[in-house]
């Protein structure tokens, strides 16, 4: 199988993350709509909107065993009021997934 085959082939990362108890399925996405994502989350000036990023990116992202997103994008407000507890570990996984960064997310630190 050539490279190219190769990556072709490949699918995305999944992860399961335990919660209380509870199980979520977070998959990657693929390069073109990780970067869709990261550019609807920026003003017109272009300066990210990390809530909004993360939000779409949970909402992308976080699925249910049939593989239907957990709150879809009309409802990724959703996300606003699930405990930070329950959300943060959510959250981190969407970044390994994605292979993003402090800098892709706006959590690089300020100078």
């Amino acid at each position: 199988m050539t490279l190219r085959e190769k990556l072709k082939a490949k699918l995305p990362p999944e992860r399961t993350v335990v919660v209380d108890g509870d199980e979520f399925r977070v998959v990657g996405l693929t390069r073109s709509v990780r970067l869709d994502k990261l550019a609807e989350s920026r003003d017109e000036d272009g300066k990210l909107d990390s809530p909004a990023l993360e939000r779409a990116l949970l909402s992308a992202c976080v699925i249910d065993t049939d593989g239907q997103p957990v709150f879809g994008n009309g409802d990724a407000s959703c996300w606003d009021n699930v405990p930070a507890a329950t959300s943060a570990p959510l959250v981190q996984a969407v970044i390994e997934v994605n292979g993003l960064d402090a800098q892709d997310t706006g959590r690089a630190e300020k100078n």
